[in-house]
């Protein structure tokens, strides 16, 4: 994958907070964190995710929400005439540093959602939160660890009440128990893409 530009804030050692702008590709992998879930701003640009069950298309204005998964990111010719390149930007949330951040243990909830990937529509509250983050990541002597935490706190909490989650513990234990997909479902839902397998 090739970046053009990169700016990260870190939290204890770890990115959470990630904006970069690259060109367009026609097919990459999420890079897989094994207890990770993000949520991504289009800022500019088009392009879609394939799943093993679902494919999406996003632009800007909309949002992606992903829990610890891999699938893949796409774009077609279409999408990459709509601008000359893509920038987004990236909230990474890692499951101990959510469980220390609030003092939750994850594992007492059996909350569920029936979803991996969802796309939300960036409404005021969210469009607000990303400027914000937009200035730390442009003035990163302003973000000491304190207010990132205090980010990823707020972060939180908007998400879980846009997603309508019984609580932030709920919503968070949702985000890192991602649904299982049968294989036969699988296969036939991606019969028709261009997938090419190494062997």
């Amino acid at each position: 994958m090739i970046i053009e530009q990169q700016k990260v804030l870190t939290y204890n050692g770890r990115v959470v907070f990630e904006k970069i702008t690259m060109p367009y590709f026609q097919r990459i992998p999420k890079l897989f964190e094994k207890n990770e879930a993000c949520f991504m701003f289009i800022n500019k640009g088009e392009f879609s995710v394939r799943t093993p069950n679902e494919f999406l298309s996003f632009e800007k204005g909309k949002g992606l929400l992903a829990k610890c998964f891999d699938y893949f990111f796409e774009t077609n010719k279409t999408q990459q005439a709509s601008s000359d390149n893509l920038e987004l930007l990236g909230i990474i949330l890692h499951q101990s540093m959510m469980e220390e951040l609030f003092q939750f243990d994850l594992s007492t909830s059996n909350y569920k959602v029936d979803f991996n990937v969802k796309q939300l529509q960036v409404d005021a509250l969210l469009a607000n939160f990303k400027e914000s983050i937009n200035i730390l990541l442009d003035n990163p002597e302003l973000a000491d660890e304190t207010l990132i935490k205090t980010k990823l706190k707020e972060f939180v909490l908007l998400l879980s009440k846009s997603e309508n989650a019984p609580s932030e513990l709920d919503f968070l234990a949702a985000m890192f128990q991602p649904n299982a997909t049968d294989f036969r479902t699988t296969i036939n839902n991606n019969l028709y893409s261009r997938f090419r397998f190494l062997i």
